[in-house]
């Protein structure tokens, strides 16, 4: 049995079944100690001058393969973050 790899958050990663590829966004472990990764598409809509991001989906980390490793950016005082896509607007 081949060890298995822990998806980190920030891995690209892609669901073999629905071929659904995207950035590992969030991690929700369960109190059966199933873990999920939501994945988010790395592509951002814009329609009509408006920008929008497409919604997470949702799979059992087993089930998904990495395809590339992420890292995660951290500003200077260590926290991850950074500017907004929507610049200083914060209206959505």
């Amino acid at each position: 049995m081949a060890k298995r790899t822990r998806v980190e958050l920030g891995d690209e990663v892609i669901d073999p079944v629905t071929k659904i590829k995207g950035i590992a966004y969030v991690r929700s472990t369960y109190l059966q100690g199933c873990d999920r990764i939501g994945l988010q598409q790395a592509t951002i809509i814009v329609k009509d001058k408006v920008a929008e991001v497409p919604d997470l989906f949702h799979v059992d980390e087993p089930q998904l393969s990495i395809v590339k490793r992420g890292k995660i950016k951290r500003q200077a005082d260590g926290t991850p973050g950074g500017p907004s896509f929507y610049g200083k607007d914060t209206r959505r």
